[in-house]
């Protein structure tokens, strides 16, 4: 008979997301990061360093987010303007009621309204953690700190009630084929 675990670890595999390379204390970490998910409801923000696998990771976590409804995928180089509420009205949709897998957050550009500097996914990320009915699969390079530093530390505190933190180790997998 096949454990959770077990069964876990297929789903991510047969996703594309390969243990194998993860390594043994990343899958440890990334199977009880996945318990305190399902357990908690909560989203998982998967940082670390850049090749370390956190888009793929996600993507093979998709599953997580329950089905019934829209989920976005917004990647490097969105226009932190679809996080406006003009935005959301504009497409009709209500980004607060959605799953949402945003992928490399602090790596967007920020936003000028007025001449003045404003972090548009900061700025949602408070409001989601109010009014989101749903969950967030998150990938960044960032760390507490220095999201705190980007962002502030109010949108850094309101992490804690968003995620649970994932934290991928190693190096960058990927290699120049020259």
């Amino acid at each position: 008979m096949s454990s959770p675990s077990d069964l876990v670890r297929k789903r991510i595999e047969e996703r594309g997301f390969s243990l194998a390379v993860a390594g043994e204390e990343n899958t440890k970490n990334i199977l009880a990061a996945i318990a305190k998910v399902e357990e908690s409801g909560k989203g998982l923000l998967i940082s670390g360093d850049p090749g370390t696998g956190k888009t793929r990771l996600a993507q093979a976590l998709y599953w997580l987010i329950p089905y019934g409804y829209h989920a976005f995928l917004l990647g490097v180089g969105f226009d932190p303007e679809v996080f406006s509420q003009e935005y959301q009205e504009y497409i009709g949709g209500n980004l607060y009621a959605a799953n949402l897998l945003l992928d490399d957050i602090g790596a967007e550009s920020p936003g000028n309204e007025f001449g003045v500097r404003t972090e548009p996914v900061g700025e949602f990320l408070v409001r989601y953690e109010a009014l989101g009915t749903g969950r967030i699969l998150a990938t960044t390079n960032l760390g507490y700190d220095d999201f705190a530093a980007r962002y502030g530390a109010r949108v850094a505190s309101r992490l804690r009630n968003l995620f649970v933190p994932l934290r991928l180790l190693g190096k960058d997998h990927r290699t120049w084929s020259i």
